[in-house]
């Protein structure tokens, strides 16, 4: 799933997108023109994302506990 079609299922805009990427949250595989796609795996972290967030979290409170469930995707 290209990044606008990501944003657009979960309401969010492109920018918050690349700032999960950015911060290590969400790490797409990238096309051979080096576009991200977004897989599963992406949308099991932002929906945790948008959960812990409805909950009253902070990013900066979860930026490293969101990657305990779903290690695979995340670096640390």
């Amino acid at each position: 799933m290209q990044i606008k079609d990501f944003a657009e299922k979960y309401q969010l805009q492109a920018y918050t997108i690349r700032y999960y990427e950015k911060e290590n949250i969400l790490k797409p595989k990238r096309l051979e023109n080096g576009n991200p796609e977004y897989d599963e795996e992406c949308e099991k972290q932002i929906q945790l994302m948008i959960v812990l967030k409805k909950l009253g979290f902070t990013f900066e409170s979860v930026q490293g506990g969101a990657c305990i469930e779903y290690q695979s995707s995340c670096a640390y």
